[in-house]
């Protein structure tokens, strides 16, 4: 049921949204970010001793990944020892690999919209810290959340094949 839903709902907001880009993408972006929450969610179980406890540590952890994303603060402005929570979030890399697809090569949203702060450079990838020079493509970014997923697939095995809740 994930699949036909993550498509209408992404063609609904590509199209409602008027956006740029791919929208194969931006499909393909919100299948793997379903199926790797999907799996976030299944590891989470298989750790957790209790129903209520996955049911507050899910929302916490998914909660969290988003405030790391690179939308509210940027990756570069937050204290050294928080960065490495932005690597280790699945989110970042897919709002990087759309907005990539939203404002990158093949989108046909201008360079500098009067709406944008030009102080941290002269685009909207500039500004977000997602310019081609430092950030992957948005394919590499598709990977890495395609890659997120199946480590937490390989962990939840570990986790079913050795966590024991009723030894605890």
């Amino acid at each position: 049921i994930a699949v036909p839903v993550s498509i209408r709902f992404s063609v609904m907001v590509y199209y409602a949204a008027a956006m740029s880009g791919s929208v194969f993408y931006m499909i393909m972006c919100m299948l793997a970010t379903t199926m790797t929450g999907v799996q976030l969610a299944y590891l989470v179980a298989a750790l957790a001793p209790t129903m209520n406890a996955a049911n507050t540590i899910l929302p916490l952890t998914v909660t969290i990944m988003l405030f790391f994303t690179g939308l509210l603060r940027s990756v570069s402005d937050m204290p050294i020892y928080w960065r490495w929570f932005a690597d280790v979030s699945f989110v970042r890399y897919t709002w990087n690999g759309l907005m990539l697809n939203q404002f990158g090569p093949g989108g046909t949203t201008p360079e500098n919209p009067t709406w944008l702060p030009t102080d941290k450079g002269s685009g909207v990838l500039d500004f977000f810290e997602l310019s081609a020079a430092s950030t992957p493509g948005k394919w590499m970014q598709f990977l890495y959340v395609s890659l997120f997923g199946i480590a937490f697939l390989l962990l939840t095995w570990l986790s079913m094949s050795h966590v024991r809740h009723t030894t605890r």
